[in-house]
């Protein structure tokens, strides 16, 4: 019954986005080595026919970028639309490909997800720094870094702050406040001696990412703030299509 379940969904998703349907089945193979039920299979393909739609990837990619996401950041599959509805407005208001995204989850997913920092917020880093010429691979590996520097240097950084005239926890509750840290910038002067107490904190790789951050404060808190508010946005991409 199950199986009926899933070649009925295949079929409907099929005709729904004019995917073929063998596409779609050998798609799922990847959700099914990843361990998905039937039945989270079934709720998760029409949003992954519609991520593969709206940027020209293959779906066998859309569903690898999937469990990506919901693997690095603990989530359920019942999230998907959502989780994909977050990751198109990244694309969409950013010269982030959606491949690239990948990368991200590789190399900055897990710290992120240890240090507290939310998959919105990573997504919002990541689309930032791709609009300010940072290719993924090395802003995805420059953020891990940044935040394990954050961490590493946690006392350095509150003084770095204070001396701005800012005043808040780094780390509160356990946890990373990346969004405070970054718009706590908005209104720092970047210049020599900026730099020079940032480099005291942060290894060269880390401060590429930071460095540009602090330029783009106000951008990251706009997008964040557009990522936060995705709802939909998937469908609205395919239907103008």
């Amino acid at each position: 019954n199950d199986m009926n379940e899933l070649a009925s969904s295949i079929n409907n998703v099929s005709v729904a986005y004019g995917v073929s349907g063998d596409v779609i089945a050998d798609g799922t193979v990847i959700l099914a080595k990843a361990g998905l039920t039937v039945n989270e299979i079934n709720e998760a393909i029409g949003a992954m026919t519609q991520l593969s739609k709206a940027n020209a990837i293959s779906f066998e990619e859309a569903a690898t970028m999937t469990v990506f996401a919901v693997q690095s950041f603990k989530k359920s599959y019942s999230e998907v639309t959502d989780i994909l509805d977050k990751m198109q407005v990244a694309a969409q208001r950013s010269i982030l490909d959606i491949g690239d995204l990948q990368k991200a989850f590789a190399y900055a997913g897990s710290t992120a997800m240890m240090t507290g920092v939310s998959y919105e917020e990573l997504l919002s880093i990541m689309a930032v720094l791709s609009d300010r010429a940072l290719e993924a691979g090395i802003s995805a590996r420059s953020t891990n870094k940044m935040l394990l520097d954050i961490i590493q240097h946690a006392p350095e950084l509150q003084k770095f702050y204070q001396n701005m005239g800012k005043n808040f926890d780094i780390i509160q509750d356990g946890q990373l406040n990346v969004t405070q840290l970054i718009a706590a910038l908005s209104d720092a002067t970047i210049n020599v001696e900026f730099l020079q107490g940032a480099t005291d904190i942060f290894t060269v790789r880390a401060l590429r990412s930071f460095g540009l951050l602090a330029g783009a404060a106000d951008d990251y808190a706009e997008m964040l703030d557009a990522i936060n508010n995705a709802s939909g946005e998937l469908e609205r991409t395919v239907d103008v299509q």
